[in-house]
């Protein structure tokens, strides 16, 4: 639960606007390690903050650990990025996540129930509905291109005889 808590907020992040969004371990990684890229990040955040990381940053290591090699595959050059999760959680499909990244990563959030609708909300739909189905099909009758189309309003040419 505490795991869900701290980056469920990197996740929403991640689907909103992936491209600003902050990695948990960003004062640690400008404090004690700007000058590094990549997966040693990671190493270097571990081992110069030791006992002073934060709960997120930790959670988030673990996480990038546990996802490595998906992240090499899925989401190459994204490591340490805010847009790594979104990458993880979004863009990649669950079933391609391996057993422990898939374990490893914030459960989504859980998807908001419909509003249910008052009887005067369904009633007023049902008659939106009504009156475009019903000029949906005046306009397939009236296109020139339908053969069903009746010919309405247009006179047949009579044959000249000759006489």
């Amino acid at each position: 639960m505490v795991k869900f808590l701290h980056l469920s907020a990197l996740v929403v992040c991640a689907s909103f606007a992936p491209a600003s969004c902050q990695i948990p371990c960003d004062s640690e990684y400008g404090e004690y390690c700007p000058e590094m890229s990549s997966y040693a990040v990671g190493t270097c955040i571990r081992e110069k903050a030791g006992s002073g990381l934060s709960a997120q940053c930790a959670e988030y290591l673990d996480v990038m650990n546990a996802c490595q090699a998906d992240i090499d595959t899925f989401c190459n050059g994204l490591e340490f990025t805010g847009e790594v999760m979104g990458c993880l959680t979004q863009w990649t499909k669950p079933a391609d996540l391996s057993a422990a990244c898939a374990a490893a990563l914030p459960e989504p959030p859980a998807a908001k129930k419909p509003r249910e609708k008052s009887e005067e909300e369904k009633k007023k739909a049902a008659r939106r509905r009504r009156v475009r189905d019903k000029a949906a099909k005046m306009a397939r009758d009236q296109h020139p291109q339908n053969p069903d189309r009746k010919n309405k309003g247009e006179k047949k040419k009579k044959k000249k005889k000759k006489g």
